[in-house]
């Protein structure tokens, strides 16, 4: 079986989201997937532009800790594709 690497979040990332305001949360976010993208420059760029329009449209700390709730569970490592 192969194992597919994490996203730009892990669940973690949730809680700290949490605890912030929500500009400190947007840099929070921001700072996790520039992190991610550097570390792995193959990454598909229209995944990048989806995370990052999540990330500056949230509407407060609550709404984007959903978001990247969602954004983790729709990841393919989660292995959780519906049919």
């Amino acid at each position: 079986m192969t194992t597919i690497d994490t996203g730009f979040f892990t669940m973690d990332d949730t809680n700290v989201i949490l605890t912030k305001t929500l500009k400190h949360a947007q840099d929070y976010c921001v700072d996790k997937v520039d992190a991610f993208v550097k570390a792995h420059p193959q990454t598909d760029h229209d995944n990048v532009l989806k995370a990052l329009k999540m990330i500056h449209t949230a509407s407060s700390s609550r709404r984007l800790a959903i978001d990247v709730s969602n954004f983790i569970l729709a990841h393919p490592s989660e292995n959780l594709k519906t049919l």
